[in-house]
């Protein structure tokens, strides 16, 4: 390793605390100003419930809600509980505990500012190592693209139990994934309460969104398997592996005890307007999604319009019946999805990575695009199996190709993929990509009756 690169190298690691921390202090302002329309005033998506009522009904002894919302609640035997994990509400028990509220509105933007600050210090983490000083350009490029496209705005737009909760579950994400790649450029020498940390972001993030279980165990293994025959002590292991575990029967018992069933999270009780009597046939996951939620994320072309914001992306349902004898029936819903690859050009550095992972190109950079690339599969298949393609789900599995793509151009450096091409897509992401958010203020509207403040600026 060259010595410029390993003392950039030691610099991240000395000060690696001061610039995240900066950096989700400027992120939650900019968030804020936009969701409220720089009024700073949180309101909340009234059609829906929110994490306040299960904070509040934990703060009692209880596990169900008091509050009737007409959408996204589950009612069992009488009783209305959240299907979201609980985790976000946990977190509000300190204010419910003395009839303290925490708007929605504040959560999501402070969940979307963590994760955009996780998501660019795992940039400042790669970089040295992967790019040496040249990899600064680069970082900066695929960081702002991150935190300020249409999606991570889109995310922070709506005051909304969904966002919260995709919001969450992303940030620890980010957290795990940050201090699994740190082990793996650290041949898995990994310290107890890096295992700490990480364990409890991996538990963190599927008591949040419980889709996210599965890379969390992958994770997990993987540092298992790193770390074997190089730990001094048994206890970085035990810590890893106790505190998700832990998390995981803790998450398991709250749907005993609600539901009856250990792997019923409350989808198959749930009310929905819409689709209610679809959901409790036990539809929500199918494998006959599959087809229809990869074209929509990947493949599927936007329209185009003469009037701003000239990207259109729609609001939809679809229902698929059988015309035979036989019984066929599937309901598939879009709501404002597009190909990702057409909103955000340069996550097209994900096929340079692909080729680093195939040729072995640099044993570490191979690695690190091979684990990135097992966890964006493990982030999109629950996505692909589910009834829905929503603009919000994107930003489960985005941050993670965001990561590789940024593996992949620092990869191919000057030869194709140089500063000044990865800056032009940064910025054709940024432009096309912000239509997501445009369209999402003004769909949502009249879909959930979300009046967004930034309406007033769309009117003129």
């Amino acid at each position: 390793m060259p010595g410029s690169t390993e003392a950039l190298y030691r610099t991240h690691d000395n000060h690696r605390w001061f610039f995240p921390f900066l950096l989700s202090g400027v992120l939650f302002v900019a968030y804020a100003a936009w969701m409220t329309g720089f009024t700073f005033t949180f309101s909340e998506v009234e059609l829906a419930p929110n994490y306040q009522m299960l904070a509040n009904a934990f703060a009692k002894g209880r596990l169900d809600i008091e509050e009737t919302p007409q959408d996204d609640a589950s009612t069992f035997r009488g009783k209305r509980y959240l299907y979201f994990g609980p985790v976000p509400a946990c977190l509000r028990l300190p204010a419910a505990f003395f009839g303290g509220s925490i708007p929605t509105g504040f959560m999501v933007v402070l969940f979307s500012a963590g994760l955009g600050a996780a998501y660019w210090e795992i940039l400042r983490l790669l970089s040295p190592r992967l790019a040496g000083l040249h990899g600064q350009s680069h970082e900066r490029v695929f960081g702002i693209t991150f935190v300020l496209s249409g999606y991570s705005l889109f995310l922070a737009t709506l005051p909304y139990i969904h966002h919260e909760a995709i919001a969450a579950a992303s940030f620890f994400l980010m957290v795990a994934v940050g201090v699994f790649l740190r082990a793996l450029l650290d041949d898995f020498r990994i310290s107890i309460r890096d295992a700490a940390v990480c364990g409890a972001a991996v538990a963190l993030s599927f008591g949040s969104r419980f889709s996210y279980v599965f890379s969390g165990i992958f994770l997990v293994g993987s540092l298992l398997v790193g770390m074997r025959g190089k730990a001094r002590s048994p206890w970085p292991a035990i810590v890893l592996v106790g505190i998700p575990l832990f998390g995981l029967a803790l998450l398991l018992a709250y749907n005993y005890a609600r539901f009856g069933a250990v792997g019923e999270f409350g989808m198959t009780h749930a009310d929905s307007i819409v689709y209610e009597d679809y959901l409790r046939q036990g539809r929500f996951w199918r494998y006959d999604n599959l087809p229809y939620n990869v074209w929509d994320y990947f493949f599927r072309m936007p329209s185009f319009e003469a009037k701003f914001p000239f990207v259109k992306t729609s609001l939809y349902i679809l229902k698929v019946e059988s015309v035979s004898n036989v019984r066929y029936f599937l309901i598939h819903v879009n709501e404002l999805v597009g190909s990702v690859f057409f909103m955000m050009p340069i996550l097209l550095g994900m096929f340079i990575a692909l080729r680093v992972w195939l040729t072995g190109e640099g044993d570490v950079r191979a690695r690190c695009v091979r684990s990135l690339a097992v966890l964006f599969f493990l982030q999109v298949l629950p996505l692909c199996l589910s009834m829905a393609s929503t603009a919000r789900y994107c930003c489960d599995f985005l941050p993670v190709m965001m990561i590789v793509s940024f593996v992949g151009a620092t990869a191919a450096g000057t030869k194709c993929w140089g500063v000044r091409v990865t800056a032009f897509a940064g910025m054709l992401s940024l432009l096309l990509s912000w239509t997501i958010a445009i369209n999402g203020i003004v769909e949502y509207a009249e879909f959930l009756g979300y009046r967004s403040p930034l309406l007033r600026f769309l009117s003129h």
